[in-house]
């Protein structure tokens, strides 16, 4: 709620899952000279490098900042504040 970098990095990790489910039948082939596990690494390394640049922008850094700024007097008045699917209604 007060770190904007969450609200980032949310944004980038939804295009990420995106990428991957976009992906899958490739993920799912693994090269018999490799693990499972350096196969899929390759492809979390490929989403970062395809993805991180477009997800997180200046702008969204802007705009997550500015909506953190709303919860900083509550928090510093040490008040109740709704959170999640509560703060909305």
């Amino acid at each position: 709620m007060l770190n904007p970098i969450e609200n980032c990095f949310s944004t980038f990790k939804s295009m990420a899952k995106r990428f991957l489910a976009r992906n899958l039948q490739a993920i799912l082939r693994v090269p018999p000279h490799r693990t499972i596990k350096e196969h899929r690494e390759e492809y979390l390394k490929l989403a970062v490098d395809i993805l991180l640049q477009e997800a997180i922008t200046p702008e969204l850094c802007y705009k997550c900042s500015l909506h953190t700024m709303k919860f900083h007097a509550a928090a510093i008045q040490m008040k109740d504040m709704a959170v999640g699917v509560l703060a909305r209604i």
